[in-house]
């Protein structure tokens, strides 16, 4: 992920959580970074060491709730902070390509600074997809 942004926005389930963590711990000192995730049980929020600006925003998933609604809703009525930004999104692929388009499409951030990524998806092993329409 690059270093460079003004502020930066990952999001993701509980499956991106390591490398969530690995990126907020490589970013540098001082830069803004949101976290939206989407955990199981409010236990599964994590303490991360970091030197960033870090606002974590943990979601418990609710029984029978579509997990991509959860984290639109999340993000829904937010904006984006001013300046250059890098949103990166990790989650089950179709929660990631919905997020990504609520990104991009609604609130207009410029694709080439959103990078989303399917770890997995529903009914499929082993599978990790990149989303790039």
């Amino acid at each position: 992920m690059p270093d460079d942004f003004d502020w930066y926005l990952l999001i993701g389930d509980s499956t991106a959580l390591p490398a969530i963590g690995r990126r907020l711990e490589e970013l540098r000192a001082g830069v803004p970074v949101k976290t939206v995730v989407l955990v199981a049980d409010a236990a599964d929020a994590q303490a991360i060491e970091t030197g960033a600006e870090w606002t974590p925003h943990w979601i418990v998933r609710v029984e029978g709730q579509d997990e991509a609604v959860a984290l639109r809703q999340a993000l829904a009525g937010q904006p984006l902070p001013a300046g250059d930004g890098f949103v990166w999104i990790a989650a089950e692929a179709g929660v990631a390509r919905a997020v990504r388009g609520l990104i991009v499409d609604e609130l207009g951030h410029p694709r080439e600074w959103t990078k989303a990524a399917g770890y997995w998806r529903r009914g499929v092993a082993a599978a990790h997809t990149r989303i790039e329409d």
